[in-house]
């Protein structure tokens, strides 16, 4: 048996993020993780062989034969299964000696390939707390329209057996009766209560936020029938059923502008607030340190900050300028490792905001 998965970027999510120590233990030597993280890259083949010798030469100096055979044989095996993902999105491999995993993201990543102790949880942990791919539902009493971008670009709108969703049956009812307004309020919720158990299947897959777009009152019934509105993160009031996507979705990016430069104000005002507190750290040893002895609420990092090297106790050994130290881990993903062990919480923030910070910064518990 092969022993692969391909997993959707929530389970992968559930999986690697929450049960990490459950997979692979941490500090247990006998024990790989390897990560492939692939992305695509302008006029450069991908070639699976360059990937596994990487591999094999990094892991043989780190565990027994049979242990090395197995893990390559599970990461060949995910390989064959690649397909070059789309541009704004990633291809992530999770590889051990008992299994591959498959996923796809729909982030920008640079290419890399990681082995240690701990899985690279970096891509899903973003995928998961990204905003700006979202979802816009557009909504009338009559139909519901689901439309997916990224930030002012439409990505596609859903065209399956599932939406463009119609009621086919409010042609039929007879609008002059009384109390038909009573019984077409119930009606429509339950037409937007049928269309939000539609929507769960794509939200499976990719939790992305929620626009919504329609009359104030469909919108406001829409949000009642929904199963969870955690996710949505604003509502746009007019009448878009009829409008291009295009149209639409120039419409609705702002809004989901505003959304993320809140996000990032906030999670900057957390960090002012510690720092008065005397609670901020920003030097990499101590974060290292606190990361890993479980001293850490919040682990605040540079969306695109990397830092490889290696670790001496608690202690940091990054990697010098231009230097391909075969025995160097991502640290920054070691750490994330440690701190979801220890129940403290990570959250990646925009480069443009995090800039003072020099790529990571944690708040201590005490």
């Amino acid at each position: 048996m092969k022993n692969f998965y391909r997993l959707s970027p929530r389970e992968a999510f559930q999986y690697f993020v929450h049960h990490q120590n459950e997979v692979v233990p941490a500090g247990n030597s006998g024990k790989i993780a390897v990560s492939v993280i692939i992305a695509p890259e302008p006029d450069k083949e991908f070639h699976p062989a360059i990937i596994l010798g990487e591999v094999e030469n990094n892991i043989r100096k780190r565990a027994y034969k049979d242990v090395t055979a197995a893990v390559l044989l599970h990461l060949e095996n995910a390989l064959h299964e690649v397909s070059v993902p789309r541009s704004g999105e990633t291809q992530v491999i999770y590889a051990n000696e008992n299994f591959s995993a498959l996923v796809t993201l729909p982030i920008e990543s640079c290419p890399e390939v990681s082995v240690g102790t701990h899985f690279d949880t970096r891509p899903l942990i973003k995928a998961r707390q990204q905003t700006k791919r979202y979802y816009i539902l557009v909504i009338s009493k009559k139909k519901i329209r689901l439309i997916e971008a990224i930030e002012d670009e439409p990505v596609q709108e859903i065209r399956d057996s599932n939406f463009p969703f119609i009621w086919e049956d409010y042609h039929v009812m007879d609008h002059e009766k009384p109390d038909q307004d009573v019984l077409t309020d119930k009606m429509i919720k339950e037409f937007f209560n049928i269309s939000d158990k539609r929507f769960q299947k794509y939200l499976h897959i990719n939790s992305f936020p929620i626009v919504l777009t329609g009359d104030v009152k469909m919108m406001a019934y829409y949000t009642e029938m929904m199963d969870d509105d955690k996710l949505l993160i604003g509502k746009i009031p007019g009448n878009y059923i009829n409008k291009s996507v295009g149209e639409i979705v120039e419409h609705v990016y702002p809004v989901v502008q505003a959304y993320n430069d809140k996000k990032d104000a906030e999670s900057m005002r957390i960090i002012h607030t510690a720092l008065a507190a005397g609670k901020l750290i920003t030097d990499r040893d101590e974060i290292a340190r606190l990361a890993m002895t479980g001293n850490t609420q919040i682990l605040f990092v540079g969306e695109n900050y990397s830092l490889r090297g290696k670790m001496a106790g608690t202690y940091l050994i990054p990697d010098k300028q231009g230097e391909d130290d075969p025995d160097s881990t991502e640290l920054i993903s070691d750490m994330i490792a440690y701190v979801q062990k220890n129940g403290g919480k990570v959250i990646f923030v925009s480069d443009e905001a995090f800039s003072p910070c020099r790529g990571m910064a944690l708040i201590k518990r005490y």
